[in-house]
């Protein structure tokens, strides 16, 4: 069944929509601290929940989970006439989310 795009409308909650970076700035630590100037600025706001949604064959899925996101919801959605899978996962801890990007290695 092909589902529109979701508005996000849980309480105290926000949605990362993208992050780009191109192929030869990947892998540097770029993504991580985007990622975690946005999370900062989400626990500023007070949210509780972040939601992001990703194409299935998007490799920076894994990216997300590794810092923590949890794939709640799979769905399929039309772009450019192709039907394509759409994967919507949640962090719903800000501050562990904060203590593993902030956390030195």
């Amino acid at each position: 069944m092909l589902e529109e795009r979701e508005t996000n409308t849980v309480p105290d909650s926000g949605d990362l929509t993208s992050i780009y970076i191109l192929k030869e700035y990947q892998g540097i630590g770029l993504g991580k601290e985007l990622l975690k100037s946005m999370f900062f600025r989400f626990s500023s706001l007070g949210y509780q929940k972040i939601f992001v949604n990703v194409l299935e064959d998007n490799k920076a899925r894994y990216f997300y989970e590794y810092y923590g996101a949890h794939l709640c919801k799979s769905v399929q959605i039309k772009i450019g006439g192709k039907v394509l899978n759409e994967l919507i996962y949640e962090w719903d801890n800000i501050d562990g989310v904060l203590a593993r990007l902030t956390k030195t290695n």
